[in-house]
């Protein structure tokens, strides 16, 4: 009995290594967010570029008409 005595400390105690690792984690998580706000600029990049490309559309029906 003694050895399974022993096996619950050491899963106790790797608990609560799990329960720190946890919380690095959820720090992680934050600087997710921070990512995602970056993430929204450069989406209103791409909308910019997405003006630049109706442009081009626009010169692409001009050579229609030529032809």
């Amino acid at each position: 009995m003694p050895p399974n005595i022993a096996v619950l400390n050491w899963v106790r105690e790797s608990g609560i290594g799990n329960w720190e690792l946890g919380i690095g984690n959820w720090e992680s998580g934050i600087g997710n967010r921070e990512s995602g706000i970056g993430n929204r600029e450069s989406g209103i990049g791409n909308r910019e570029s997405g003006i630049g490309n109706r442009e081009s559309g626009i010169g692409n029906r001009e050579k229609l008409l030529y032809s």
